[in-house]
């Protein structure tokens, strides 16, 4: 595809090289079977708000909609409306999100320390609360489904937070929250959530 239009923050127009659609060069290679059937043009608009993109969608003047945002996405499915007029489609994405802690300060140097303030991160509750249900737990930024290099002899650390305040790893905290403050961490050490990445289509 060509860059035929470029309107910054606003819309990229591309359109197909002739050598695609039967002229041009004849020392292209040929397209494979599966490729043959390409658009001619393809015009990205930005839309920056979910409900917006949505109802773009919706009126018909734009025919997908990728990375829907999760409750966007479950929204519409439960929608009868939407599930006529629409395809959906989802898919384990490359999106990750993980939390590490800085061991150059003195307070989270310790191995213990860090163990105790994994153990206080609900990453499954997160998951649903962020992704519906959807996504999953992984060790590491590799996903569980890359068997081949997934490192499965890593567990997952627990939501313990009743773990985490024994005397064999309490004791180790260098700091402690003030009175009537609570540690409100996100997600575990080594441990991230794999969000699946969501798309809708206007049915045919």
């Amino acid at each position: 595809m060509a860059l035929t239009n470029w309107q910054s923050g606003k819309k990229t127009d591309t359109s197909a090289f002739a050598a695609n659609h039967g002229g041009g060069p004849t020392n292209c290679a040929p397209r494979q079977r599966c490729c043959r059937r390409g658009p001619s043009r393809l015009d990205f608009v930005i839309i920056p708000d979910a409900a917006t993109a949505t109802l773009a969608l919706r009126r018909g003047d734009v025919d997908v909609f990728p990375q829907v945002p999760a409750r966007e996405f479950a929204r519409l499915r439960a929608s009868p409306a939407a599930s006529s007029a629409l395809n959906f489609y989802s898919a384990a994405s490359y999106d990750v999100v993980t939390a590490g802690f800085n061991t150059r300060r003195p307070a989270l140097a310790d191995s213990l320390t860090r163990r105790a303030l994994s153990q206080c991160f609900d990453a499954a509750g997160l998951l649903k609360a962020t992704q519906m249900g959807g996504g999953q737990r992984t060790v590491g930024i590799i996903s569980p489904t890359e068997s081949v290099i997934y490192n499965d002899s890593l567990a997952l650390t627990p939501f313990d937070p009743q773990g985490a305040a024994e005397p064999a790893t309490a004791g180790r905290l260098a700091t402690k929250p003030a009175v009537g403050s609570r540690l409100v961490p996100k997600l575990p050490q080594r441990q991230a959530a794999a969000a699946p990445a969501g798309g809708a289509l206007p049915g045919r």
